[in-house]
This record gives C-alpha cells, sequence and structure tokens, in this order.
C-alpha cells in the first residue's frame, strides 16, 4: 500500500509544494518511504515520526484533490518503460494487469480487470490464473 512519512498521530506529513501549497506525500515503494522517514527525523527530530500504510483509494482521492502527491517506484517505473533513473517524483503512477484474467462484470456492467502496482504482483497473478486454469485441464485456453 502507499505509504507516507507520518507523525505521532498517524497524520501524514506536509511538505510545501512551489506556490505554498502543502501536500502529503505517499509513497508507493516501502524502501523510498523509509530513506524519507530518515531525512524527516533528521530535519525535524522533536517529531515522533513513522511510515504507516493508507489505503490506496484515500491516496489516489487525496492526489486527485491536489492535496497529496502518489510517488511511484523508480523500479516500476522503469518497468512500464521509463528511462533508466528518472525520478519518481512527479510521475504517474504505473499499473500493471493482463486482460486474460478479467472476469465478467455482471449484467450491465464491462468486464473487471484487476490492476497492479507491482509489476511482479500483476505477473505472479497471471502465473496463479494459468496454474488454476491448467489445473482444471484448460490451459491451452489460456
Amino acid at each position: 500500500p502507499p505509504s507516507p512519512v507520518a507523525n505521532e498521530r498517524a497524520q501524514p506529513l506536509e511538505y510545501e509544494a512551489p506556490g505554498g501549497t502543502p501536500l502529503a506525500m505517499f509513497y508507493a515503494d516501502v524502501q523510498a518511504a523509509q530513506a524519507e522517514l530518515v531525512d524527516a527525523r533528521k530535519m525535524y527530530p522533536e517529531l515522533d515520526c513513522g511510515v504507516i500504510p493508507i489505503g490506496v483509494g484515500t491516496a489516489f482521492r487525496l492526489a486527485s484533490e491536489g492535496k497529496a502527491l502518489l510517488i511511484p517506484s523508480a523500479l516500476e517505473l522503469e518497468a512500464a518503460g521509463a528511462p533508466a533513473g528518472s525520478s519518481p517524483v512527479g510521475q504517474q503512477l504505473p499499473l500493471f494487469g493482463c486482460l486474460e484474467i478479467s472476469r465478467d462484470g455482471g449484467p450491465g456492467r464491462g468486464p473487471i480487470l484487476p490492476l497492479f502496482m507491482s509489476r511482479s504482483d500483476a505477473l505472479a497473478a497471471v502465473r496463479d490464473a494459468a496454474d488454476a486454469i491448467e489445473g482444471e485441464g484448460g490451459a491451452d485456453d489460456f
């Protein structure tokens, strides 16, 4: 899940964006969040900070409202085709999916397609689906 650096009350720390707008930073990469925590503790030693998970929906909503940045993993950006070494700050979060594992959404609804914030998670889901179909004798249809 996206992970901000937060204070002891579990409130994400806010950073001042150009123009003075306060923004929370939600990291899709927990290691990047941990690195930010080290920096935050140096900058604000009086705060009892930590990294906490936050729901994907909440992170997307706050980012779409301009109240937060959702910072993708550099590794996932590269998996999505970004040049190696690209800064993840300010980039869109890549999502990975596979049409072959979509499901029927029911009457009057389109298909349901699971999306993943990690390419490796998407590939694992595809493998699991292929294994399940193979176990039913239908892997050739996958």
